[in-house]
């Protein structure tokens, strides 16, 4: 598991699975905050769509990990490793 930013404020988890249609909007309105010390964990569960090429397009910025390991394991073992991380 990457390492998250400890001097971030505040850490924003975002899980998904196949949301191609809705992730872009999520990830823009984090960084449409006015607070700008924050982390962004995007965590894939399995998309077959194109969700995890558009989390990753927002990975050049430091602030942002993007987590895939191919698998669907569902929404409480995501928010878990959100959680852990």
């Amino acid at each position: 598991m990457p390492n998250v930013d400890e001097t971030a404020i505040v850490t924003v988890g975002i899980p998904f699975l196949d949301a191609e249609n809705y992730l872009k909007m999520a990830i823009t309105s984090v960084f449409a905050q006015t607070l700008t010390n924050w982390h962004l964990i995007l965590m894939d569960d399995g998309s077959t769509d194109d969700s995890l090429r558009i989390a990753q397009s927002f990975s050049a910025d430091p602030r942002v990990t993007v987590v895939s390991d191919g698998l669907h394991v569902g929404l409480a073992t995501r928010l878990n490793q959100i959680s852990e991380l």
